[in-house]
């Protein structure tokens, strides 16, 4: 896996120990109609990511500034399962096309997920259809656009030379 931020690959080893959590997050409240019943409202939802990683050199970003946003090429695959039991999707713009983080597709037949061809048109993907398939998923690595208010936080330990790094981004 690697990671990058602004152009700059992290990997080998200033990234030994690389990890990352994309997750959602927005402004949602639990309104409650005339009967009683629960109904959520949502206001906004973006994706938040939280990086860490560690190694033996530092991590390139020295001239990181927290005022500006920036771009994060993601380590991390998320996936999309037509509605249906269909085959096709639109994928975001936003996503990696490097050959070894090209999006790629699996078939779940029975309780294998059995992986298949993917046919990619501009943003809208293809899985070739598996026999006794109930359901595909299409999977991509995002490109996020982060605000990373409070910068990287780094440390590092005399004892085995080892560097350690993180960042929270918050997609703009």
């Amino acid at each position: 896996m690697n990671i990058i931020i602004d152009g700059i690959v992290i990997a080998g080893v200033a990234g030994l120990d690389l990890q990352q959590q994309i997750e959602d997050f927005g402004a949602y409240s639990d309104v409650r109609m005339g009967g009683g019943a629960s109904r959520m409202h949502q206001r906004w939802r973006k994706r938040r990511t939280r990086i860490e990683g560690s190694g033996w050199v530092p991590d390139g970003l020295a001239n990181f500034d927290a005022r500006i946003l920036h771009t994060i090429a993601c380590g991390v695959p998320l996936g999309i399962t037509p509605t249906g039991g269909g085959n096709v999707a639109t994928l975001p713009a936003a996503r990696r096309t490097e050959t070894a983080f090209a999006p790629y597709a699996y078939a779940l037949v029975g309780l294998d997920h059995v992986p298949t061809a993917l046919a990619i048109d501009v943003d809208s993907a293809t899985a070739t259809v598996v026999t006794g398939a109930t359901s595909y998923t299409i999977s991509y690595f995002p490109i996020l656009t982060c605000r990373v208010p409070d910068g990287i936080v780094r440390s590092g330990s005399a004892q085995d030379g080892t560097l350690r790094w993180s960042l929270d981004g918050r997609e703009a």
